[in-house]
């Protein structure tokens, strides 16, 4: 086990892609696991398998990357990949992140053609972290004839691959979804 604290701290981007490129070198040479102290999100998202959040002495979130990153609501996801969506103007706002698996390139054609929906990219983000690429977008949705209830919306993504989570709901349609 190699415990680094703050090894790129301070550093310019050439010489902390030199650490951490040393780092993964290490792990796998040496089969070690590397216990990273940081407080920059680049190198979380270029370095860890695993993270902790840990503020105040206290243990906030702990998983996988993967698995954080793909739960809605997560602060780690939030920080390490901030959305700056465009005005909404739709029935519903969902913020959705990608599971574990590979997704369908056209999942938003099959459900919007599915349930008679229209469906709005506001703002997507997709970066490498670490081995695994991580994509999240934010989605306003347009009910051409009578809405879809949420959780079987929800449940058609999550189907799919794709986890989702309401931001906002137009008052008319909270009774509907």
């Amino acid at each position: 086990m190699l415990l680094a604290d703050e090894a790129t701290s301070g550093l310019d981007p050439d010489a902390t892609t030199s650490i951490l490129t040393l780092l993964k070198q290490l792990r796998d040479q040496f089969g070690l696991s590397i216990i990273l102290i940081t407080h920059e999100m680049d190198v979380v998202r270029r370095a860890a398998d695993a993270v902790a959040e840990i503020r105040d002495g206290q243990l906030l979130q702990q998983g996988s990357l993967r698995e954080l990153l793909a739960t809605p609501g997560s602060r780690i996801g939030q920080q390490l990949f901030p959305l700056q969506p465009l005005a909404a103007n739709g029935d519903l706002q969902l913020q959705l992140t990608y599971g574990d698996r590979a997704i369908a390139t056209d999942w938003i054609s099959q459900v919007s053609q599915q349930h008679q929906i229209q469906v709005d990219v506001l703002a997507a983000h997709v970066e490498q972290v670490g081995r695994d690429w991580q994509e999240e977008c934010e989605l306003a949705v347009r009910f051409n004839q009578r809405p879809v209830g949420l959780q079987v919306l929800i449940q058609q993504l999550y189907q799919l691959g794709i986890n989702a989570e309401l931001i906002e709901s137009q008052s008319e349609f909270k009774e509907a979804v």
